[in-house]
């Protein structure tokens, strides 16, 4: 039978781990048990994800996008708890592969939820490798804008349509 993706040896995992100065060690963590499992092995940083796109994060995540606001929230009290901060990867958050082009408003709204719920940083992925340098630059002034410092924003590119590094160099 196929195994079932668990956080189970997280612990295990961490301990074996020779832990190097100056290196911040993440957990991507499913939901709140995942959270559980991370913080108690004494990850740095805990990582959640959430579409932008509701249809993709309900294909993907199997929830719709306030469900996983809901469970991010509960993951963050859990990791503010610990001291540990949680930074959210915003998926689709150019394009997606059922509603086509995401809206930067869209992706700023998301990102204010996540900061009021109390996430530090932010990722937002091109999932689909749509992103452009235009796209690259009015997303980031958009969330700029929301308060978001530029430093607490990370990019997740892809070279699917050749823009990749020209995506970099702009970001």
């Amino acid at each position: 039978p196929d195994a079932v993706p668990s956080m189970a040896g997280t612990g295990e995992v961490l301990a074996r781990i020779t832990r190097r100065a100056g290196v911040r060690y993440r957990a991507l963590v499913p939901n709140h048990r995942g959270a559980e499992l991370a913080v108690d092995a004494g990850v740095d940083d805990l990582q959640v994800v959430v579409s932008v796109s509701d249809t993709h994060n309900t294909r993907n995540l199997k929830m719709t996008v306030d469900d996983s606001l809901r469970q991010i929230d509960d993951i963050v009290a859990l990791a503010a708890r610990a001291g540990t901060p949680v930074e959210a990867i915003l998926g689709t958050a150019f394009g997606c592969p059922y509603e086509g082009w995401i809206d930067p408003e869209q992706v700023a709204w998301l990102a204010v939820q996540l900061r009021d719920l109390g996430v530090s940083s932010l990722s937002f992925a091109d999932t689909i490798g749509t992103a452009t340098p235009p796209s690259i630059t009015e997303l980031i002034d958009v969330v700029a804008a929301e308060g978001w410092d530029p430093q607490a924003i990370a990019l997740h590119l892809h070279n699917t349509r050749g823009t990749g590094l020209a995506n970099l160099v702009v970001a």
